[in-house]
């Protein structure tokens, strides 16, 4: 689900724990598709990231999953693992971690 609300602000997007429900923010994807407007491959792979990651979110909280530090890197982890089982490049993803 894509949606805008007052948690899109300052987040790509989240898991809603109460409705299980995941939610991704459009004005992340709206930066996504600027920053590629013409590499769909690139652009596809950071959608895939932020699905995943939150994916790992809802994953770590239905089956009580255990995690080692902070549940943010786990999630991380479990994206771009799954982006690179799925043969994708991942340096797109570089630029969510700009400074």
């Amino acid at each position: 689900m894509a949606d805008e609300d007052e948690r899109c602000k300052g987040a790509s997007g989240y898991y809603e724990q109460v409705t299980k429900g995941i939610v991704l923010c459009y004005p992340s994807i709206d930066n996504f598709m600027r920053l590629y407007p013409d590499d769909i491959a690139r652009f596809s792979t950071l959608v895939k990231f932020l699905l995943y990651h939150e994916v790992a979110h809802a994953l770590i909280d239905v089956y009580k999953l255990p995690i080692v530090g902070m549940q943010g890197y786990a999630a991380d982890n479990f994206a771009i693992v799954t982006i690179l089982d799925e043969g994708d490049d991942i340096h797109p993803i570089i630029w969510l971690y700009r400074v």
